[in-house]
């Protein structure tokens, strides 16, 4: 039986689309990292099915915000689709940006910057932010810019997060599927502003705040996974997110062993 050069050519195509598919799902060959901070002893979680911001330490929980909790119409916490929380994962590494403010707002140039080097963040994409904040996890002075016994206090912490126009990027010119940073919001903490929460909420995508250990994964090649206490009928809930990435990278030293600089 003869083979036809058009026959050979669609079964490479056909292998190559397989192979690409594949390097965003997980296997049992990857390792895996724990993107998850421990819950601190005497941690509460309230009563009804919400976390309270009143106890210090729950301002440093890996904590997941689903749509409602700023857009009361969208999906709530018990609502959320497991597929809605798991995925192909990047990496956007903005330490440089951060060293020396530390309300910083990242940019869309920022996000297009990173694109330039490593590619076009495709649609259904977990984005993390990666700033380097998670180096003072969990000294709360340090982390949040305030006080142990007024953390979570509103307008009161001091952390990098995202500027509106790029939140408005990441929704409607990436389509993302979630969104995570590695401080204790996606709105920069000196702001006092929820605009960047509000438009993911609008946009039904989730976010994951107070991510760890972003710096033991690669920028891109990497499979997330975000399972949530299910609680109903909750904007907010801890979380433990764990990810693959497809091969062992150096560890991505993009803060100095002092930590970011402010």
């Amino acid at each position: 039986m003869t083979t036809t050069l058009p026959a050979i050519l669609l079964a490479a195509v056909l292998a190559g689309l397989c192979h690409a598919a594949d390097a965003s799902r997980p296997s049992e060959t990857w390792p895996w990292v724990d993107l998850t901070h421990p819950i601190p002893p005497g941690t509460r979680i309230g009563v009804p099915q919400t976390v309270t911001t009143d106890a210090p330490s729950s301002s440093l929980m890996t904590l997941l915000g689903a749509p409602a909790r700023f857009a009361p119409d969208r999906p709530a916490i018990a609502d959320l689709r497991p597929d809605q929380l798991t995925g192909r994962t990047v990496v956007v590494g903005v330490v440089d940006a951060v060293r020396t403010h530390r309300d910083y707002a990242v940019t869309v140039d920022d996000l297009q910057r990173w694109e330039r080097r490593h590619g076009r963040i495709r649609e259904g994409t977990i984005v993390l932010i990666h700033t380097g904040f998670g180096f003072w996890w969990p000294d709360a002075e340090r982390y949040l810019g305030q006080s142990a016994s007024a953390a979570g206090t509103p307008g009161r912490a001091s952390h990098p997060g995202l500027h509106p126009e790029a939140a408005r990027w990441l929704a409607s010119d990436r389509r993302v599927k979630a969104v995570g940073m590695d401080t204790a919001g996606v709105d920069p903490g000196g702001s006092g502003s929820t605009e960047v929460a509000q438009i993911f909420s609008e946009a039904h995508i989730p976010i994951f705040t107070n991510v760890a250990n972003m710096d033991r994964l690669p920028p891109t090649g990497s499979y997330g996974v975000a399972l949530p206490l299910r609680l109903e009928d909750a904007g907010e809930a801890p979380v433990h997110i764990i990810a693959q990435f497809r091969a062992r990278p150096s560890r991505i030293r993009s803060s100095s062993p002092a930590g970011p600089v402010f």
